[in-house]
């Protein structure tokens, strides 16, 4: 978890620094200076309250798609009873598949364009839609809304952070 968020961090830090533009912002004060090299604290900070904010989605949108379509199993005795949701594995599914932000270490070495940035960052969604899928026993549509939401959430936290520093050059993916 705690590497998915600093390489997330690397490559916001790296976009800024690619596409810098000199703008006060509003945290000015708060950081010292506006130079894309001072302001890791910052980028790394957003990125850990989207992280987290993105794994709360995960669950509040399992709970929703779940709650408004249950699944029902047959048990043995052919009753029908409804299947609890383990959510901390299913935090740890999400979590072990972001195992694509490794391919953020590439760019540490070599100067890659940001196209790939956002490669990076769709297949770490399609892998989160895996796990979803997988640890739900679910189809594709379901997995893929629950995921869409919490990415949803996460972009408005997005927004909020954009709001103070418009050089973190918002993104959706």
């Amino acid at each position: 978890a705690i590497g998915a968020v600093v390489l997330d961090s690397y490559m916001k830090w790296y976009r800024v620094k690619s596409y810098y533009v000199h703008e006060p912002i509003a945290l000015a004060s708060l950081q010292g200076s506006t130079l894309p090299h001072d302001r890791w604290v910052y980028i790394l900070f957003s990125s850990f309250v989207e992280f987290v904010v993105y794994l709360i989605g995960i669950v509040i949108a399992t709970k929703v798609v779940t709650s408004i379509t249950p699944k029902k199993i047959a048990s043995e005795s052919a009753e029908k009873e409804t299947v609890f949701i383990k959510y901390n594995y299913l935090l740890m599914a999400v979590i072990v598949s972001f195992f694509g932000k490794l391919g953020a270490l590439l760019m540490v070495i070599w100067d890659y364009h940001m196209i790939y940035r956002t490669l990076i960052n769709l297949f770490v969604l399609l892998s989160n839609v895996t796990a979803v899928k997988t640890f739900l026993h679910t189809n594709s549509v379901r997995a893929g809304l629950i995921v869409l939401l919490a990415l949803s959430l996460r972009v408005v936290v997005q927004l909020f952070f954009f709001a103070f520093d418009t050089s973190l050059l918002l993104t959706i993916i």
